[in-house]
């Protein structure tokens, strides 16, 4: 049977968008479930085998609807089961750099659309990378590679590092005569 886990909005410990709260809480809250969805689907890959995907989801609420990301899967499947439950035990308590930058971009392209609304920058002043609708995919790699996936590599090479020190080496000692 298809099911869905609510996943939330943002990462458990960052502020999010309040609805009958925040006066911009629509834009608020897709630019936010939105960032959190690619985070959560750079995170979590969905393995080739399992049916399942992540997705936005409005919910009624007595001040309106407020947005969460959850993760769609069967119940009947055992695989797609356990991946669904991984993924909301096992998310992230805080954004990761590339979600940083990606609510950086979002904001810095609604700031340009919003010149273009007030009619104090024409549309094709508008950089871009600020004219599509999702934040540029090298932009993130960059980052990917620059942080978000060195710190594995770090602590590897750290270890890798200590092993060589330890290990006996096959090299003669050079001679003092």
């Amino acid at each position: 049977m298809t099911d869905y886990l609510n996943i939330g909005p943002t990462p458990a410990e960052e502020k999010c968008a309040q609805v009958g709260i925040d006066p911009n809480y629509d834009s608020a809250s897709k630019r936010e479930c939105t960032v959190y969805q690619r985070m959560l689907e750079r995170l979590f890959p969905i393995p080739d085998t399992c049916c399942t995907y992540f997705f936005i989801k409005s919910f009624p609420h007595d001040f309106g609807s407020y947005r969460e990301v959850c993760v769609r899967f069967d119940s009947d499947d055992e695989e797609t089961s356990r991946f669904a439950i991984h993924v909301e035990r096992e998310s992230p308590g805080s954004w990761d750099q590339i979600a940083i930058s990606e609510m950086d971009w979002y904001k810095q392209r609604e700031g340009w659309w919003a010149k273009v609304t007030a009619g104090t920058v024409s549309e094709e002043k508008v950089p871009p990378e600020f004219q599509a609708g999702l934040p540029p995919e090298p932009l993130n790699e960059a980052i990917a590679a620059c942080y978000v996936r060195p710190i594995g590599i770090l602590r590897r090479r750290i270890l890798q590092g200590a092993q060589q020190a330890s290990a006996p080496r096959d090299e003669a000692p050079e001679n003092p005569t």
